[in-house]
């Protein structure tokens, strides 16, 4: 039903080529208009509708940063189109989302809006992040280019039935958190046929990730991690560092402080209701538990 809505919207534009792209789309997980869903039920699915294609939007873009083949399966637009086609089509988007987005209150337009504006800065943030980053700095770029847009959803759908948008806030920030620290995980333990990659491709690519950041800081080899930093190692090089993350317990350390995340945002639904509180706390469990 969400993406028959955004078609009927991208619909309005009358351009054909614009719904042939729309199609091609890989399609989402639709945890944000999930979380709606459980937050404001059935008044917030127009709500759903929009904030599920600013994240298309976003992940247009994001494919183009990286240089992305492949997503979820499918082929990226940049892949198939290049660069340039996949930028625009992400600004047409963007454009449209916002559009619609101007009918809702003032508050939700705020909210959503600056979640879009810190989702573009953690970007910059996460292209200039290297081994100079601290742990702190990481967790900055993450609240920025992941948490911020499930952040301002949570909140937003609080908005429109009246519960406290603060709670939701902060339980929408570490939910954020959580899920891209998950995935860092993941990215080191999983494997090329579930994850849809090779394993290790955020260090490969030059992406530093908490786990390095912690490596970096325990390793007595550190001019060795540097060296293979944004290379395309090969298995002698990918086994010490699976190796020297095992022998340090970092990506036991990494999971601790994605609990400590979970735990706190479960908290933070104190007082809501409860059935609310039930089906976001269970969100939250099933994510720091994922294994894709």
């Amino acid at each position: 039903m969400i993406y028959k809505r955004m078609r009927e919207h991208l619909n309005t534009l009358c351009n054909r080529r614009v719904l042939e792209l729309f199609d091609q789309l890989p399609r989402g997980k639709g945890v944000r208009a999930k979380l709606i869903d459980i937050i404001a039920k059935e008044s917030g699915f127009e709500l759903a509708v929009i904030i599920e294609m600013i994240h298309l939007a976003s992940l247009l873009h994001d494919d183009v940063i990286d240089s992305a083949s492949s997503r979820r399966g499918r082929s990226t637009i940049n892949s198939i189109y290049g660069d340039k086609t996949a930028i625009i089509f992400g600004d047409i988007l963007y454009s449209k989302a916002f559009n619609e987005l101007n009918k809702f209150d003032k508050r939700i337009v705020d909210l959503v809006s600056k979640s879009v504006v810190d989702l573009s800065i953690g970007e910059l943030q996460d292209i200039n992040l290297g081994f100079n980053c601290l742990d702190y700095n990481y967790i900055d770029m993450i609240t920025d280019k992941t948490a911020s847009l499930i952040k301002a959803t949570c909140a937003s759908a609080g908005i429109l039935v009246g519960l406290d948008e603060t709670k939701l806030a902060k339980y929408g920030k570490n939910l954020g958190l959580v899920f891209q620290i998950i995935d860092d995980i993941l990215d080191i333990t999983s494997t090329e046929d579930i994850l849809g990659k090779p394993v290790m491709s955020d260090f490969k690519e030059g992406k530093m990730t908490l786990p390095y950041i912690y490596l970096y800081y325990f390793t007595d080899n550190q001019h060795r991690l540097k060296v293979l930093f944004n290379q395309d190692i090969d298995e002698e090089d990918q086994e010490w560092l699976y190796s020297s993350l095992k022998k340090y317990k970092l990506i036991e350390k990494t999971k601790a402080y994605a609990d400590k995340l979970a735990k706190d945002g479960i908290e933070a639904l104190d007082g809501l209701p409860e059935d609310i509180q039930k089906e976001l706390s269970d969100i939250m469990i099933r994510l720091v538990d994922r294994e894709f």
